[in-house]
């Protein structure tokens, strides 16, 4: 399944990885690979660029993600 936040009810999940890890910030996932987007935080902040824009940052974590819906 593919998260993201710019689809309606997608913000509405809880993600974790495949070691029960909770994944913060993250703005798109791939569930089944572990793929991830999230912004990245400077003392609890999003940290931007020269532009003002907020920094992403893709990686991979254990996979398959769980993702959990809240109502």
């Amino acid at each position: 399944m593919i998260l993201d936040v710019k689809i309606a009810g997608h913000h509405n999940y809880e993600l974790f990885d495949a070691d029960g890890n909770k994944l913060w910030y993250v703005v798109w996932a791939d569930t089944e690979s572990g793929r991830i987007k999230r912004c990245v935080m400077d003392n609890g902040k999003p940290r931007i660029n020269e532009y003002g824009e907020w920094l992403f940052e893709e990686l991979n974590v254990p996979a398959p993600l769980k993702a959990i819906k809240h109502d």
